[in-house]
């Protein structure tokens, strides 16, 4: 049996401090406290306290994770990796996952279409820089699938490349014409544009200009 010798309640972390008699100290909620009537001169046996600091594992992830969601929306995939570096193992972490689902605080649907809506407001995007940006975020291709097809139009593509070019046409007043297709379809591309579609901003581009 292992003697409680010490409950130093910390403020500031909201968390009580607790001195064992092996000298090991721990940090347990008020609710773990309550819940195993932890008090100082009372002993508790190991099997006890094996579980205290299992059921504080979890507390301690489902306190991180809310702090790192908190920030902005995160992908079900974001928070896992955040866990994983903090240092929680894997039964540790999908519990907390579960729990976050559970509440709706993790919801990568919720996340796509927030995202989505969001760069198609804020600036010109291609739709596959779109769907990538949201792979590497850890939304699954299913789900990114349906609500980039959902919200992104098959017509944006064009008038956002235009607009991309916009931001780069003085880069253009010394080209020749085949210079000028050469960077435009080489910028694009690097943007996520689809050739065709940047084949019909050249177009679109030239006959502009040659109109002048």
């Amino acid at each position: 049996m292992i003697e409680i010798k010490k409950i130093k309640f910390l403020k500031k972390k909201q968390i009580c401090q607790v001195e064992l008699d092996n000298d090991e100290l721990l940090f347990v909620s008020m609710d773990l406290l309550i819940k195993f009537k932890i008090n100082t001169n009372k002993a508790i046996d190991e099997s006890t306290l094996s579980q205290i600091k299992k059921k504080q594992r979890i507390i301690d992830a489902k306190r991180s994770s809310l702090n790192y969601i908190s920030f902005k929306p995160r992908t079900e995939k974001q928070t896992r990796d955040k866990l994983l570096m903090l240092g929680f193992n894997s039964n540790e972490i999908e519990t907390c996952i579960s729990f976050l689902k559970d509440f709706d605080y993790l919801n990568d649907n919720h996340f796509a279409e927030r995202y989505i809506k969001d760069r198609i407001n804020r600036k010109p995007i291609s739709k596959r820089k779109l769907f990538q940006d949201l792979i590497k975020k850890g939304v699954p291709r299913e789900i990114t699938e349906k609500y980039v097809n959902l919200f992104f139009k098959d017509e944006y593509d064009f008038e956002n490349a235009k607009k991309k070019l916009e931001k780069v046409r003085y880069k253009l007043k010394q080209k020749n014409d085949a210079e000028q297709k050469n960077y435009i379809f080489n910028y694009l591309l690097r943007q996520g544009f689809k050739p065709e579609t940047i084949k019909e901003v050249i177009k679109d581009y030239l006959s502009n200009t040659n109109n002048l």
